[in-house]
């Protein structure tokens, strides 16, 4: 059976369209994802001016701030620093919610650097255990989101 011209120009046509659309996507993800990347390291920069200045708790709420940033910018190094900084302040402070959203951080650094999701799990569940002990809610989503 001949193949006819007008057939292949139309596949050709065609395809090219598939092709133009799916570098458009490409390029929008790309700048998407490209501008929440340099929105997190702002926020990053700003936390670290502040940290400083801040005192007891407000300075282990943004050192654990800053632990989550960095688990979703993929650094881990930061992410443990700022961790174990905030981890040791709350257990000196006897501050539970510190704690709490310490495991959390612990539990996001053990599914995305890791990919132990069972470990990440359990010490989401530990995490939510913390929360409740608190009346202080913040920071609980990240438990249900890891």
């Amino acid at each position: 059976m001949p193949v006819k011209i007008t057939t292949c120009r139309t596949l050709a046509f065609h395809s090219n369209a598939i092709l133009r659309q799916l570098f458009s996507l490409i390029a929008f993800y790309l700048v998407i994802s490209s501008s929440t990347c340099f929105a997190q390291r702002e926020e990053i920069d700003s936390l670290k001016k502040m940290l400083p200045a801040l005192k007891d708790s407000s300075r282990i709420n943004c050192m654990n701030t800053l632990s989550y940033q960095y688990v979703r910018l993929l650094i881990r190094d930061s992410s443990e620093y700022f961790q174990q900084r905030s981890y040791l302040e709350s257990k000196k402070l006897n501050y539970i919610h510190g704690i709490a959203e310490f495991i959390s951080n612990q539990s996001g650094i053990f599914e995305y650097f890791d990919n132990d999701f069972v470990k990440s799990e359990t010490l989401e569940r530990e995490s939510l255990g913390w929360f409740e002990k608190t009346i202080i809610k913040k920071g609980i989503e990240n438990a249900y989101g890891n």
